[in-house]
């Protein structure tokens, strides 16, 4: 029988893969992306096929039967994210024939010239099962086994779910003496309903599934993440489920972290794409807004449509920048600050926003370190975090911002050992659940009635903190209030002294290299360089502007080129004229800037983020030319 599915390329591992377990007498097969794609011959008699090329290529799920499927699926998803917990499991597969065959495997996830396989081991059961279920006759043999390991073992009844027995171990874990262990049922540990519990005692005791992922409670109130791996034994005449546990409950956390870090990073990268987009149809409207309030008279009722317009642009042009920040695709002027001396501007400010049932205090630690941040986007933290605060307080409470010192050695899952700047936003309000915790950051995500919020606020702060390499963290529970702690690294520069630049004198009309790809940008933009007094050379790629560069570089003032482009960057662009012409004065604007252009960016280019007004771009341009406003 061919398979159609065998569609997968040999690598140069897997031959030797071949080489290592084809001479193996134990039934051995190898898989990558759950299909196998080594088998040796024992394990093609086992399964009853005539030779290898039956096998390859097969999902693993089609080789068990129905009642193992869930089992393997998920245990193929656990690996997928990196899980590499061994399996030593009973399962039902399926011959070529169609018959059931039990089996027992043994799988061990690894990595081979970065690939990753699992190499399983396996046994046929099916003398096991004429023998099912286990007897364990002697009592000391029984006692040995049961509680001569650090494991934690429960002997469970099948049919009333009564803990008969439990290890010393079990006591340590779950909290409970072991006589009150003995006395307890497993319902009083599974978060599950009784008829759950008792449905998944009936998988264990009929052998069609042996392994199980629960959440148990322990004395304390706690809650852990277990793997269990269960099956009957006989005891005296009576048949009971033994059960091995094992607390999965950090590497379930790490797990959870890292979707997350997965999913905020994916969902940045769409936010900052969207941001790019609608940053050009901004620039396009603010641009032309300028351009048509020059021509119409103050006060008409066409120029006030236009405010209105302008007004509008600007608003969208901050939702945007707000995506932008999420995302990590803003620029940051960052500098040594203090950030007490912020905290104390935020506290001044939020006092005169909120309602005098509201108590706004501050608790802030002296001789703090200088954190290495941009001040004006570090202030927008500040008053997000607050007006989230005394939105959380509608029937009036306490509102504290505090400032810490924090050296950070194993302390927090969530944030790396390390020197920390701290400052957090508390408040005694309403508090949050673990759902609403889960989503605070996403953009878009709001508790507040339509209308009422964009629900940016958030996650703006979440791109802000990262961006500047700091982490935050939220810690709330409904009716407890909410407390945001932000974490900074500490800043090892002084802050930077501010000196002033001088004016000189323009000279003659300018001659302007305008480097942009999206035609209707680059129309608006050469018309409001034009009205203000420059000629203007357009270029429609890096590429187009090398052209003329090469005819008339010495003839050009000022290159204002788009970053983002198809083809050279404009990053690119200016680091090739510059080092034909180190003098030239260079802008560069983009609706957001990836990762590579921020680092690339040749000293002293000043950049422009969009949207952008005609009015803000001739002053740029003005401003690096060293030329007079009011010229």
């Amino acid at each position: 029988m061919s398979n159609p599915a065998h569609a997968l390329v040999p690598t140069v591992i897997e031959p030797l893969l071949r080489e290592l377990f084809g001479g193996s007498s134990d039934p051995v097969a190898v898989t990558r992306d759950s299909r196998v794609v080594v088998v040796n011959q024992p394990l093609v008699q086992l399964f009853g096929y005539e030779s290898e090329d039956e096998i390859l290529g097969r999902s693993v799920l089609e080789l068990m039967a129905p009642v193992s499927q869930e089992a393997v699926a998920e245990i193929v998803l656990r690996r997928a994210v990196g899980d590499s917990t061994p399996v030593w499991m009973t399962f039902t597969a399926v011959k070529r024939d169609g018959q059931e065959l039990p089996i027992e495997v043994r799988s061990q996830p690894c990595d081979v010239g970065g690939e990753l396989y699992s190499i399983a081991f396996v046994r046929d059961r099916s003398e096991d099962e004429r023998r099912e279920p286990r007897t364990v006759a002697d009592e000391g043999l029984y006692r040995a086994l049961f509680e001569v390991n650090t494991a934690v073992k429960l002997l469970i009844s099948p049919e009333t779910g009564r803990i008969i027995d439990a290890n010393r171990a079990a006591a340590d874990f779950y909290g409970w003496p072991l006589e009150v262990l003995r006395t307890m049922r497993i319902t009083d540990l599974n978060t599950l309903t009784p008829a759950e519990v008792q449905g998944e005692m009936d998988k264990a005791r009929s052998l069609r599934r042996s392994y199980f992922r629960f959440r148990h409670r322990t004395a304390s109130g706690a809650i852990k993440h277990v793997d269990v791996y269960s099956g009957p034994v006989e005891i005296a005449g009576q048949v009971l489920l033994l059960s091995i546990v094992h607390d999965v409950t950090e590497r379930d956390s790490l797990e959870e972290q890292l979707r997350r870090a997965r999913q905020m990073e994916s969902i940045g990268r769409l936010a900052g794409g969207i941001a790019h987009d609608f940053n050009n149809l901004l620039t396009v409207m603010l641009t032309s807004t300028d351009l048509l309030a020059r021509k119409l008279e103050p006060g008409s009722r066409l120029r006030q449509h236009v405010d209105d317009l302008k007004h509008a642009s600007h608003r969208a042009a901050e939702l945007t920048n707000a995506l932008l920040a999420f995302g990590g695709r803003q620029v940051l002027k960052a500098e040594a600050v203090q950030l007490n001396d912020l905290v104390g501007r935020a506290v001044r400010l939020i006092r005169s926003n909120v309602a005098p049932t509201v108590a706004v205090r501050s608790e802030l630690t002296s001789d703090l370190p200088q954190v290495q941040v941009d001040p004006s986007q570090l202030e927008q933290v500040l008053m997000n975090l607050a007006l989230n605060a005394r939105d959380a307080l509608p029937d009036g409470g306490t509102l504290t911002f505090r400032t810490r010192v924090r050296d950070l050695h194993g302390d927090s899952d969530v944030v790396p050992d390390g020197h920390w700047v701290t400052v957090s936003v508390s408040d005694t309000g309403l508090g949050m659940d673990e759902a609403t915790r889960a989503r605070v950051f996403e953009p878009f995500f709001t508790t507040k009635p339509f209308g009422a919020g964009t629900g940016l606020g958030l996650a703006r702060v979440y791109g802000i903190v990262s961006q500047s390499g700091g982490h935050i963290v939220l810690a709330s529970q409904p009716g407890m209030g909410s407390e945001f702690t932000v974490y900074l690294p500490a800043a090892d520069v002084p802050a930077p002294r501010r000196v002033g630049s001088g004016k000189t004198e323009p000279i003659g009309r300018r001659t302007l290299l305008l480097v942009e790809d999206v035609s209707g940008v680059r129309g608006v933009l050469a018309e409001a360089l034009d009205q203000a007094g420059y000629r203007v050379v357009q270029a429609r790629s890096a590429e187009e502007a090398l052209e003329v560069a090469n005819k008339r570089l010495s003839a050009i003032d000022l290159l204002v080129s788009d970053v983002v482009m198809p083809g050279r960057s404009g990053v690119d662009l200016a680091r090739k004229l510059l080092s034909k012409r180190p003098d030239l004065p260079v802008i560069l604007v983009s609706g957001h800037l990836q990762d590579g252009d921020r680092r690339g960016m040749p000293q002293g280019v000043r950049f422009v983020q969009k949207p952008f007004s005609a009015d803000e771009l001739v002053d740029h341009v003005r401003t690096i030319l060293g030329e007079d406003p009011d010229d």
